[in-house]
């Protein structure tokens, strides 16, 4: 039975990989004001994994925690921003943690990224590394690591209006070791499929609005995502994630900033996220 429940649930984290094997590693998602803005990310000033790398050019120091609540289980997000003379450097770690659906069964990403303006481009590389795994009474310990490599890069273009594009695990590799339930497989090693998206953002007084079209040539989905300045101190954010609408709400005060999101996504979210500049 704890087979048949584990086979499910990996299956449900990777709808949105399309990788050769079972699909773990699925993306989800990015710290609460991303994500109640449709988890747009290409043109957006912020980091977390999986993020455009490229917009670390445009980020302050800061340290931004997140800890939130899928259908499945639940999922905590760690970033740190250190700009410098020579470039910005950020790092993150994501947890997300099946327990809460009754199975020993856990993913993590760690993140290493830079980022380097020239002329009027921001580029940016992201090095991920993958580790997965857990420890079944009957079927016994399985565990996944790996890699991936993402590039990034935006380009201002007008005051306003901003460009990007994000080339997701442009290499990697993902191996699963002492695994007694892929028997079947005779493949346990695998690269996760390539992923290519077109951001755009523009601001206009106190909005902010973002699009992208994410996995071109693949699944081509749309997300967006408008935030509103209502007062020196709140936001309130909306948007589409690609199955469903999300909103929320920033609050601001002096270095520090409190975010909410909630979606209604194939996964379900609903997160909080601290964050401060320093």
């Amino acid at each position: 039975m704890k087979r048949l429940w584990l086979i499910m649930a990996i299956f449900l984290l990777g709808i949105g990989m399309q990788a050769a094997q079972w699909g773990a590693f699925t993306d989800l998602g990015q710290h609460a004001d991303l994500e109640a803005q449709g988890g747009a990310v290409v043109t957006a000033a912020g980091f977390g994994i999986g993020s455009n790398p490229a917009s670390l050019s445009a980020n302050k120091r800061s340290v931004t925690t997140t800890g939130g609540t899928l259908e499945l289980g639940a999922y905590q997000l760690f970033s740190l921003e250190l700009p410098s003379s020579l470039g910005n450097l950020a790092v993150a770690y994501s947890r997300f943690d099946l327990s809460g659906f009754g199975l020993p069964y856990s993913e993590k990403v760690a993140e290493l990224a830079f980022a380097r303006s020239f002329a009027k481009w921001n580029l940016g590389l992201g090095l991920k590394l993958y580790q997965a795994g857990g420890d079944f009474a009957d079927e016994g310990k399985i565990t996944a690591g790996g890699y991936g490599l993402d590039l990034g890069l935006s380009r201002t273009v007008l005051k306003n209006l901003t460009f990007g594009l994000l080339l997701r695990d442009s290499i990697s590799q993902i191996s699963w070791k002492d695994q007694q339930l892929y028997k079947a497989e005779k493949e346990t090693r695998y690269a996760l499929p390539r992923e290519l998206s077109l951001g755009a953002g523009y601001t206009v007084n106190a909005t902010k609005f973002s699009v992208d079209l994410v996995d071109l040539g693949g699944s081509n989905l749309l997300r967006a995502g408008v935030e509103q300045a209502l007062s020196s101190w709140l936001d309130l954010r909306v948007g589409y994630d690609g199955t469903g609408p999300t909103a929320g709400l920033g609050l601001r005060l002096g270095a520090w900033q409190f975010d909410y999101c909630y979606g209604i996504s194939q996964l379900g979210t609903q997160r909080i996220s601290t964050h401060w500049n320093f």
